[in-house]
C-alpha cells in the first residue's frame, strides 16, 4: 500500500538531483602539482548561501547539488590572502556541470619558514592524532590552559569597511605594510588569528593569554564579574572580561584606542568585540570572533577558527625595538 507513495518520493528526488548542478576542477600551483586542503566556496549571489568543499590529496574538489543561480566561486587559501582565486557572476544552470580549475601562484606555498601556515603543519599534524575529553578545571568549567596553534578561517568573509577604512586598507598593503603599527614596533592587529602560538594559563578569576610575535605579548581576561572602566581608558587590545556559557566562554571587549589594527582594516573608539571559546574536544578550541564598529564598518564581522592543542610545544619571547633598522628597508610598490 507504500509503493505508491515511495515511487513519488523517488520521482521527486531524481527530478532535485537533475534540476542541480556541480562545480569541480583541481587546485593547483604555479607548477601544477596539486595543493590538499584547499577551502573552496561557491556562493550564490541570490540567496546569499554559502556551498562549500576542500580539496583532496591531488588537488581535486566537487561542490555538488548547486541550485541553479549565479555564483561567486572563491578560494582564499591560508598564506595566499592578498592574492586569491576568484571567479565572479558564475552562471549555474539546471542539470549543469562546470569546470574551474584554480590556480594559486609563487605566494611562498610550501617553502617552509616563509609561510607560517606551512611552517606549523607538523603541529596540526600531531593534534589530529590526539584524542580525549575536554579537561574541566577545580570550578566545574572547561579548562582551556595550554599552548594552541592557531588557523585562520578558511571561509573568511569581507568586512563591510567604510570607504575611509577600505581605501586605508587598501593602501597598508598597497604598501607592503610600511605603515603598518607593528612594522614600528608599536602593537599591531587586535584580532588573534593566524598560525602563531598563543599559551592559554586559566584560573576561576582569571584568563591570560600569552602570544608569540605580538609587541605587548599578554592579555588579561577578568572572569571575576567586574565591568568595563567607565572612564576614559584606551587601550591598544581593549579591556576584556568574560564569563561562561554553558561550556563556552564568552569574552567581550571594549575600550579601544584608535590606533591599531583590527585585521588589516583600521577602527575607531567605538571598536566593540565579542570571543566565544569552545573547546570541541581535547585537542581542538572553536573560537568565533564578532567585530563591530559603526565608525568602521556598516555591520558586523565574523570570523570563525578552529585552533590546534600544541602540546610539545612552548611560546617564544618577542622583542622588538622602537625604530628598528629594518623600517627603512621596506618601501611601497
Amino acid at each position: 500500500m507504500f509503493r505508491p507513495v515511495l515511487c513519488l518520493l523517488f520521482l521527486s528526488l531524481a527530478a532535485a538531483a537533475q534540476n542541480t548542478a556541480s562545480i569541480s576542477g583541481r587546485v593547483i600551483d604555479s607548477n601544477g602539482a596539486g595543493i590538499a586542503n584547499a577551502p573552496i566556496q561557491a556562493l550564490n549571489l541570490e540567496t546569499k548561501t554559502p556551498y562549500r568543499t576542500t580539496s583532496s590529496a591531488n588537488g581535486d574538489y566537487a561542490i555538488k547539488a548547486l541550485p541553479a543561480g549565479t555564483y561567486n566561486v572563491t578560494l582564499k587559501f591560508p598564506g595566499f590572502h592578498y592574492s586569491p582565486f576568484t571567479q565572479d557572476n558564475v552562471k549555474v544552470a539546471s542539470g549543469a556541470a562546470l569546470k574551474i580549475e584554480m590556480k594559486l601562484g609563487d605566494n611562498n606555498y610550501s617553502t617552509l619558514g616563509d609561510d607560517p601556515f606551512t611552517y606549523n603543519h607538523s603541529i596540526r599534524e600531531k593534534s589530529a592524532k590526539l584524542s580525549g575529553r575536554v579537561p574541566h578545571a577545580s570550578d566545574g568549567h572547561p579548562d582551556l590552559s595550554g599552548v594552541w596553534n592557531g588557523n585562520d578561517d578558511l571561509f573568511p568573509e569581507d568586512p563591510a569597511a567604510k570607504p575611509w577604512a577600505a581605501a586605508k586598507s587598501k593602501s597598508l598593503i598597497d604598501n607592503n605594510f610600511k605603515d603598518d603599527p607593528g612594522t614600528h614596533c608599536l602593537p599591531s592587529t587586535l584580532l588573534i588569528n593566524g598560525p602563531f602560538l598563543r599559551k592559554f594559563i586559566q584560573t576561576p578569576k582569571l584568563l591570560a593569554i600569552l602570544t608569540e610575535d605580538d609587541v605587548i605579548g599578554y592579555r588579561q581576561i577578568y572572569l571575576d564579574g567586574r565591568k568595563h572602566p567607565t572612564v576614559d581608558y584606551p587601550l591598544w587590545l581593549g579591556h576584556s572580561i568574560g564569563h561562561w556559557e554553558g561550556d563556552t566562554l564568552v569574552v567581550d571587549r571594549s575600550n579601544f584606542n584608535d590606533r591599531g589594527l583590527v585585521g588589516n582594516y583600521p577602527h575607531t573608539e567605538q571598536l566593540h568585540v565579542v570571543e566565544r571559546y569552545h573547546r570541541t574536544d581535547y585537542a581542538h578550541m572553536s573560537v568565533d570572533v564578532m567585530i563591530e564598529d559603526p565608525g568602521a564598518f556598516d555591520r558586523p564581522w565574523n570570523v570563525h577558527m578552529v585552533w590546534d592543542l600544541a602540546p610539545d610545544e612552548d611560546v617564544l619571547e618577542y622583542v622588538c625595538a622602537e625604530n628598528n633598522a629594518d623600517v627603512k628597508h621596506l618601501v611601497g610598490k
